[in-house]
């Protein structure tokens, strides 16, 4: 069902785990199980804990969602004469001219939406390391 709707269920257990530590707890899973279209029984969730659980108790949900095959996306499947839908994206910032170019993009921007660029790296470096992810980066900058 999961599939054939195109749901994420990665996300919908994201909704429940607020610290990102990918586990929730029983009923944080029951629940989105349920929501999924998927009501287990009480000795479902009984054997789910055994095996996905850690010693609190929280279920993992990532092993679960792996060993479900859910997290498992066909983009080319055999031709069907459809069109994909699906648009690649990637950015490649090799060589000077996109260095310049991509400097010049964070300078627009800071000057356009008048950011304060040192707390705003700030605020994405909570530990204060002096660093934070490329991802992150990437994600806060063309949001």
């Amino acid at each position: 069902m999961i599939n054939r709707e195109r749901l994420d269920a990665k996300s919908f257990f994201q909704d429940q785990d607020r610290h990102n530590h990918f586990k929730v707890s029983p009923k944080q899973f029951k629940q989105t199980m349920t929501l999924l279209g998927v009501n287990p029984s009480i000795a479902e969730m009984e054997s789910i804990v055994k095996i996905y659980g850690n010693k609190l108790g929280d279920i993992q949900y990532l092993p679960f969602l792996e060993d479900c095959k859910i997290l498992k996306y066909v983009i080319n499947e055999a031709y069907t004469g459809a069109k994909s839908t699906y648009q690649p994206f990637d950015i490649d910032f090799t060589g000077s001219k996109a260095i310049d170019k991509l400097m010049q993009k964070i300078r627009d921007m800071v000057k356009r939406h008048r950011i304060r660029l040192g707390e705003f790296l700030q605020d994405h470096d909570p530990l204060r390391k002096g660093r934070i992810e490329a991802t992150k980066f990437r994600t806060t900058l063309y949001a």
